[in-house]
């Protein structure tokens, strides 16, 4: 079973991973200790969606598995508007997940911080932007911080773009393929 909303990740996967190939952020690799991502929500609405969590969810999770995060089964605590996580065997990591008010697509990423002892990366996209910026941040004297920033396309696109990786991507179904022209032959000319 394919899920879409992990497609719609691949590109902040890869974001992300290219953020790291810088050699500031490569010192942060030792021990990020906290995670904390911002997804838009609908305004209004008052209450945290499930659907709305279901991306920056995954996200957590995907970043928690490829960091070595252990997570000990206890739930995210609500802080706030915020949820908050603590991983690890001592709970020192720290996901922390917040809502904002936005028109884009309910759920979609528009920041991601790793922050450890040393420093930060940071990806931000603007809402309505298909492209995130990536900041690398050591903790020393700001005249002294050098801040170089990359931009990546993070946005997988409309529903028929994302559809189209899915089964691009997807194991071939010969009863689909087979349906496939007589479903077709239905289309008004």
């Amino acid at each position: 079973m394919l899920d879409l909303e992990w497609i719609r990740l691949q590109r902040w996967f890869d974001a992300t991973a290219a953020a790291f190939d810088h050699e500031d952020a490569r010192k942060l690799v030792s021990g990020p200790w906290t995670l904390r991502i911002e997804y838009v929500v609908r305004a209004g609405d008052g209450v945290r969606s499930a659907r709305e969590l279901i991306t920056p969810a995954l996200y957590a999770g995907w970043f928690a598995s490829r960091a070595g995060w252990t997570h000990t089964g206890q739930a995210a605590r609500v802080a706030g508007d915020s949820l908050d996580l603590r991983l690890g065997k001592q709970g020192q990591k720290r996901v922390t997940v917040v809502p904002k008010v936005g028109n884009d697509r309910p759920g979609s990423l528009l920041e991601l911080e790793i922050g450890g002892t040393l420093g930060r990366v940071r990806l931000r996209r603007e809402p309505g932007s298909d492209f995130c910026a990536t900041t690398v941040e050591l903790n020393r004297a700001p005249q002294t911080n050098d801040r170089p920033e990359r931009a990546s396309r993070v946005a997988a696109g409309g529903d028929v773009e994302v559809l189209a990786q899915a089964l691009a991507t997807a194991p071939r179904d010969l009863p689909f393929d087979r349906a496939v022209p007589v479903a077709l032959a239905f289309e008004p000319r």
